[in-house]
């Protein structure tokens, strides 16, 4: 693993103190990158204390999969005098301090990052599982005093529990002093920075300034999705949060599996047409719960497949909480990157970290990430797997997509071969991916699958498989919408759904060469049957789509998502 070594000096967090009705907070930032001190009276501590807090949380969140420690369990079955030789729980303890211990905490993310600049103070974290990302601003209205820099400065902050203590410290009824200063600590610590997180971050900046589906929403309706979400289980899926957005209308939540709807109190929604957007991690919402109170407004951004969803909360006075969400937990098993944008100039700063895209203003804002800007080149791939992936994606006729099998409740299986020429061999790949768009199975012929399994994450195989599934899945939704591509298409079926004073109507479509058949109804079980004959499968055709255009015109939603099409 390539990773960014690093120098910090902190000094130690400082226990919030009271002098009268008055109470200091103190909070140390990096000696190696020091800026100018600065003392903030804070206008409102209590929507300051949450947001700070707020954002502590999302750099804490982890929620990769850790691996169980059997070793309590070999250890009893060696007393018991079971076939578990001393050898095999000394191989297994190692194998899990290699993987789990102490090692694995020689890497680490970078600190919340902290910049000082005349719109006012902004702090910035990444989640250590690379699936979340927060940027908090509080403008200059938030605190009293002249603490506004002329020019942008950035450091780190430490997160630790005395960090946290002493910001919990703080409550809404008292005059609240809040200090940033450089650390005066002469100890330097190292850490290493994995280059893929460094490279996760700069994709998400990135997907920040992608043109996106946006709506608002109000405080109010997140308060009842997340009230909906604690009192349910979802014990099978599909899990997704589905937005349902038709012009005129208030957006409509829907919480699957339970096909939960929750109309939006927000105003109506103006796009030109009716459109429904499935998203994921919909559980990491509960992290916006504790700003929800001193929330004013919430607007909803919901990009392309692959990319993450954010939530931007108005804090009001310019002040704002942004939080990005992606669809996993570990971005190894995504299997789609966020492409960058050649011959943008914004796009190299976003990706090298160099760079911001403020959601709420909609410009761009120089900041670095860190002191001296990272390699490039290795910024390109996750990992080497992941490099080993791409120059397979890239070849020509390297990788063959065989069948992708529509499997029902179970997802889709998608096979192919990938000619490996640095292997001398062609192997034949295998992934499932369930109804959340998720991988829940995967095989292939190569040597590290027959070795590990998917023990080590996906193979290059799997990820060129999965590239390429992905890209022709968008040359097919690219050429649908041109004549020429609609010319390929001679049999399909959709189906549609419209939502009225909470009664839902269904329609589905069917082309069949010459023939078109419509069904209509209040449930798909009980749909009315019109069928419609042509002299030519053209006319067939010019009708089914002339239709399809009315029912989204008129209202009416994909009812049948393809996870690998709509997955944020």
């Amino acid at each position: 693993m390539m990773v960014r070594e690093l120098h910090v000096r902190y000094d130690e967090t400082p226990a919030a103190k009271r002098d009268g009705d008055r109470l200091h907070v103190a909070i140390p930032t990096d000696a190696e990158r020091a800026i100018a001190p600065s003392t903030l009276a804070l206008v409102r501590p209590g929507a300051v204390r949450e947001a700070i807090l707020t954002l502590g949380d999302v750099f804490d969140s982890d929620l990769r999969r850790k691996a169980a420690d059997r070793s309590d369990y070999l250890a009893y079955l060696m007393k018991s005098g079971k076939k578990a030789t001393k050898a095999v729980w000394e191989a297994q303890k190692a194998f899990l301090e290699a993987q789990y211990g102490e090692a694995k905490k020689e890497t680490s993310p970078l600190d919340p990052l902290l910049t000082l600049s005349p719109e006012g103070l902004s702090f910035e974290a990444f989640s250590k599982d690379e699936s979340a990302y927060a940027r908090l601003v509080l403008a200059p209205s938030e605190a009293t005093g002249a603490w506004v820099p002329a020019k942008t400065s950035s450091t780190t902050i430490p997160w630790t529990r005395a960090t946290r203590a002493a910001v919990s410290q703080i409550r809404g009824f008292r005059e609240t002093i809040l200090e940033l200063a450089p650390s005066v600590a002469t100890e330097r610590v190292a850490r290493a920075v994995p280059y893929r997180w460094l490279r996760a971050f700069g994709q998400t900046m990135l997907a920040a300034g992608v043109p996106s589906v946006t709506f608002d929403l109000r405080p109010i309706d997140l308060y009842n999705v997340l009230l909906s979400l604690r009192r349910r289980k979802a014990k099978k899926p599909p899990r997704g949060l589905r937005y349902e957005l038709v012009p005129g209308e208030r957006p409509r939540i829907v919480l699957e599996p339970w096909d939960l709807v929750i109309d939006a109190m927000s105003e109506p929604w103006t796009g030109s047409r009716a459109t429904v957007v499935r998203t994921y991690g919909r559980d990491r919402l509960q992290l916006l719960a504790r700003l929800l109170p001193h929330a004013v407004g919430l607007r909803v951004h919901l990009g392309a497949s692959g990319m993450p969803t954010f939530y931007v909360m108005d804090l009001g006075g310019g002040s704002s909480f942004s939080l990005a969400l992606s669809g996993w937990t570990d971005s190894g098993w995504a299997g789609i990157s966020l492409l960058e944008r050649k011959g943008d100039e914004n796009s190299a700063l976003l990706l090298g970290g160099r760079a911001v895209f403020d959601l709420t203003t909609g410009k761009y804002f120089r900041r670095e990430l860190l002191a001296e800007p990272a390699d490039p080149a290795k910024l390109l791939y996750r990992d080497a797997t992941d490099e080993k992936a791409h120059r397979l994606y890239e070849t020509k006729d390297a990788v063959t997509l065989e069948k992708i099998h529509a499997l029902g409740p179970d997802g889709t299986r998608i096979e192919g071969v990938i000619n490996d020429v640095a292997a001398h061999r062609k192997m034949r790949t295998t992934l499932t991916l369930d109804r959340e768009g998720k991988t829940s199975d995967a095989s292939c012929t190569c040597a590290r699958f027959l070795r590990a399994g998917v023990r080590e994450g996906p193979c290059e195989h799997m990820i060129a498989l999965r590239l390429t599934q992905a890209a022709d899945d968008a040359r097919l939704a690219a050429a649908r919408a041109t004549p020429e591509g609609r010319k390929l298409i001679r049999a399909e079926t959709k189906s549609f759904i419209r939502r009225r004073a909470g009664k839902a109507e269904y329609v589905t479509l069917s082309l069949d060469d010459r023939a078109v058949v419509a069904r209509r109804g209040p449930s798909p079980a009980s749909q009315r049957v019109a069928r419609l004959f042509f002299a030519s499968a053209e006319a067939a055709r010019g009708e089914y789509f002339e239709r399809i255009e009315r029912l989204q015109i008129s209202g009416f939603m994909d009812a049948q998502l393809d996870p690998q099409e709509v997955r944020l």
